[in-house]
Formats: structure tokens, C-alpha cells, sequence
């Protein structure tokens, strides 16, 4: 993989992972309320939970890589226009509903749990799936897909992934109040699919 292809792909998955949702928020409340060991346990569910539909995408794209090379142009674009709804739609977002001891419920769940609770809000999270099938194929040459590469994305995403979840965790007090309160929720929403938006102009705009 090209490194520009690599860097734009951590840009994405960080973006990707910074964007406010069930995850994050069960995160936060998680770590508020156990402190940051469970948090992190949880990010790692978070993470296992992407990491399955990563794999069942890059597995896929390998086995059909050679029926949809001819038409990666369109399977770009479809790619493009998707982030660009998902752009509009977060900037669109209303403050998350959601009070910390709901989501986090009791402080001395064991670690396996606070783990498969992490594995259990990615692996149902539909969006997390077509994400990955809209944007992967722009930062991956399928007529030169190999092993390596496959390594090299899943490194890539899987460190983005970690180092947002590090970050919520580390702020986990005041990031919860900034997105459960309206105005600045509403701010974070609209940073965070600009964001996505851009990303969604670059894949065009590398066609």
C-alpha cells in the first residue's frame, strides 16, 4: 500500500472513531463509573466488535476482487456519496439521550463482561459494516490485494480506533457532559461529519 493511502485511511478511521455514538457513550458512562481499567476492557470489545466486520470485509473484497476491479470508479463513488450522507447526517444529530449510571449499570461487572458488552454494541451495529464496505475499497488496490495489505489495514484501523478510544477515556468526565449538552453536542456533531465529508470529497477527488 502507498504510504498517502495509508495515512488517509488512519484519517479516516480516527475520524471514524472520534464520531459521537452508542459506543462512545457506553464508554464514557463505563469508565465514569468503574474508572479507566473497565473503559479500556470496554474499548477493547468496541474494537474486537469493528475488527469482525473489518476482516469479513477485506476477506470479501479479496474473493470478488476480480469481478468488481472493472467498476471501481462506481464502487468508489458509491462509497463517496455514503460517507457523505453519514457527514450529513451526524452534522443533523441531536445530543445524545443517555445518562452515565443507565448505560454503565453496576461498577463490579468483571472484565469479561465489560468486554462482550464492547464486542456486543459494534458486532450489532449495522453502520459499522457498511462503513467499512464504503470506504475501504479507496484506500485498497484490489488488483494488487495480498496478505500484507490486509495486515497493514487492520494495524492501521485497529491503532485509530485505539488511540480515539484513549482519548475519550482519558477526558471521559467532560467529554460526556460536552456531547450530552445540546449547544455543544451540536457543535462536536457538526465538526465530526464535516470531517467525514471531507473524506467523502477526497474520494472523489482521487479518482
Amino acid at each position: 500500500m502507498a504510504i498517502a493511502n495509508i495515512v488517509a485511511l488512519a484519517i479516516a478511521s480516527f475520524v471514524f472513531v472520534m464520531t459521537p455514538g452508542p459506543g462512545i457513550v457506553a464508554l464514557l458512562a463505563r469508565t465514569m463509573a468503574g474508572g479507566i481499567l473497565p473503559g479500556f476492557i470496554l474499548s477493547l470489545g468496541l474494537i474486537s466488535g469493528d475488527f469482525i466486520y473489518l476482516i469479513a470485509v477485506l476477506a470479501s473484497l479479496h474473493s470478488i476482487s476480480d469481478i468488481i476491479s472493472p467498476y471501481m470508479v462506481y464502487v468508489r463513488l458509491i462509497g463517496a456519496g455514503y460517507l457523505a450522507y453519514i457527514g450529513v447526517m451526524q452534522m443533523r444529530a441531536p445530543a445524545i439521550q443517555a445518562e452515565a449510571g443507565a448505560i454503565s449499570g453496576a461498577t463490579s461487572r468483571g472484565m469479561a463482561q465489560n468486554y462482550l458488552t464492547g464486542v456486543a454494541i459494534s458486532a450489532t451495529n449495522p453502520k459499522v459494516i457498511i462503513f467499512y464496505l464504503s470506504f475501504l475499497p479507496a484506500f485498497v488496490d484490489l488488483a494488487t490485494l495480498r496478505f500484507a495489505d490486509g495486515v497493514i489495514v487492520s494495524v492501521t484501523v485497529g491503532a485509530m480506533l485505539l488511540l480515539g478510544c484513549a482519548i475519550y477515556i482519558s477526558g471521559a468526565h467532560s467529554l460526556f457532559r460536552l456531547i450530552k449538552n445540546e449547544a455543544a453536542a451540536k457543535r462536536v456533531n457538526q465538526i465530526t461529519g464535516g470531517l467525514i465529508l471531507a473524506v467523502a470529497a477526497t474520494m472523489v477527488a482521487t479518482l
